[in-house]
């Protein structure tokens, strides 16, 4: 019996559990809406407040203090969408389930991909000025890309390292969790870091900005190089995990049993 049982509680996995987890995505992807346009659409969530007593500093809208929100929750509900995938999927033993976790888990990391080389795609979306706009505060996509980076990265990143270790379950046997795999995955990710942090080294020529004017404006734009350095951090934080994932599970492993050494004593019992 097991513990889930011994608890009056079995685990499953039915039409319950996808409508319970599809409510709470959505759920997290409407607060992640809201946070993103409440500064642009409600006009008292950009508005500058007075500083305490009408001295000091002036508040900040709450509009933009809620807008780093957007990312962590879009980030949230991609990983839930993605674990519901990945235990149904180890639940059915269905390799379409699986399929869709790492679906999920690429979209993640090419968002964050695209997020981390936003600045370098367009850099004339990081210098616009708020004051073109009079009658309205523009759609803030620069900060949202630049917060986006580390959460979406992270995400995509430990998705498919966990699709790719956790082995699904084949002929009857139930689904294991590969220490090899994990061992390469995660030494090819701080592999990746490791790229990702000097590539400003490994690429001078093409560290170098550009100047370029836009009507009044005079910006620098943002090299690759410089852009995918901030990568390294979620590459070696995800590859270090799954690197000692890698020893967990040779820690609480159990050595398969020697068949043949079990037959010959077998056969000597007989014997004898």
């Amino acid at each position: 019996m097991s513990v889930a049982q011994t608890q009056g509680h079995e685990v499953r996995w039915t039409a319950r559990s996808w409508l319970i987890c599809s409510a709470a995505v959505l759920a997290a992807f409407a607060a992640a809406a809201f946070c993103f346009l409440a500064v642009s659409f409600i006009p008292s969530s950009s508005r500058w407040g007075a500083g305490e007593g009408g001295q000091g500093a002036p508040a900040t809208p709450w509009g933009y203090t809620i807008l780093q929100g957007a990312p962590a929750l879009v980030t949230a509900a991609l990983a839930m969408l993605a674990a519901a995938f990945f235990l149904s999927s180890r639940h059915y033993g269905s390799q379409w389930l699986r399929g869709a976790a790492a679906l999920v888990g690429i979209v993640a990391l090419v968002g964050g991909t695209i997020a981390c080389l936003s600045t370098t795609l367009w850099p004339e979306l990081f210098y616009q000025s708020f004051q073109e706009q009079e009658n309205g505060v523009p759609i803030q996509w620069a900060m949202v890309c630049q917060w986006s980076t580390a959460p979406l990265l992270t995400v995509g990143l430990s998705m498919l390292g966990v699709v790719a270790v956790a082995r699904p379950k084949s002929k009857g046997k139930a689904g294991v969790f590969s220490a090899k795999t994990a061992f390469a995955t995660g030494i090819a990710l701080v592999a990746a870091a490791l790229w990702a942090w000097f590539a400003t080294s490994l690429y001078p020529l093409q560290s170098r900005g550009e100047t370029i004017t836009t009507g009044d404006y005079e910006y620098m734009t943002n090299p690759w190089p410089s852009a995918v350095a901030q990568a390294g951090e979620p590459l070696a934080m995800v590859g270090a995990g799954i690197l000692l994932w890698g020893v967990l599970i040779l820690a609480t492993s159990v050595p398969a049993p020697d068949t043949e050494s079990t037959d010959e004593q077998f056969e000597l019992g007989e014997e004898s």
